[in-house]
Formats: structure tokens, C-alpha cells, sequence
């Protein structure tokens, strides 16, 4: 975790509430990412003084809303590890590669159609 800079962070956080749309604490969690305050579902715990479960119910709020991406999660601890998700047109704008795609539909394939 790097040095927090509360200014920053409260001033990010009031601009996302003013958005609308996000709980408190995912605004939280998104001004603190960021920020640069924290990256993993522990840290933003400790940093946000609230329990590690909480944390990880509202990452999964906003990965499944689009607005961060899941980099990597331990298994054993479900340490989950986020980054924020670009902007909706940012990433072609950017030239940054990175999409958030919605997982491929299964698709059926009969033998026969082999």
C-alpha cells in the first residue's frame, strides 16, 4: 500500500457519489483503487476498516457492473486482486488493448454436425 493521500481519496469518492449508481462503499472502493491505495480485496479491508467479506461482496458487485476488472484471486484466502475497468469508448480511445468482454455463451455442438 502507498502513502494515502486523504484529499485525493475524499475527493474521488465525492465525485463518484455525485455520479450516482454506486453504494457508499464501492465508491469507496473504486476512489481507493484509484487513488493507488490499495489493489487487493485486503488491503481496501484494512484501509476501509471494514471485514474482508464486505469487501469482497461489493468487488463482485462491480465486476459483475463492469466497473473493475479481477486480475487474480488466491484460492485459499479469496484475496482478490482488482484493477478499475476502463471507461465505456476510453479503451479505444487510449489504444489501451484491455476490453471488458461479457463471458462466450456455450454453444452446442451435435457429432453429427462435425
Amino acid at each position: 500500500m502507498t502513502h494515502l493521500d486523504e484529499a485525493a481519496l475524499t475527493a474521488s469518492f465525492e465525485r463518484l457519489v455525485k455520479r450516482g449508481g454506486l453504494s457508499p462503499l464501492g465508491a469507496l472502493i473504486l476512489a481507493a483503487v484509484g487513488e493507488g491505495a490499495a489493489a487487493d480485496s485486503r488491503g481496501l479491508a484494512r484501509l476501509l476498516d471494514v471485514g474482508h467479506a464486505i469487501v469482497l461482496r461489493e468487488i463482485a458487485g462491480l465486476a459483475a457492473a463492469g466497473r473493475v476488472l479481477v486480475e487474480r484471486r488466491d484460492p485459499r484466502t479469496m484475496r482478490t486482486w482488482i484493477a478499475l475497468a476502463p471507461e465505456r469508448g476510453e479503451a479505444s480511445r487510449s489504444g489501451d488493448a484491455r476490453e471488458v468482454t461479457k463471458p462466450a455463451s456455450k454453444t452446442i455442438v451435435r457429432r453429427s454436425e462435425l
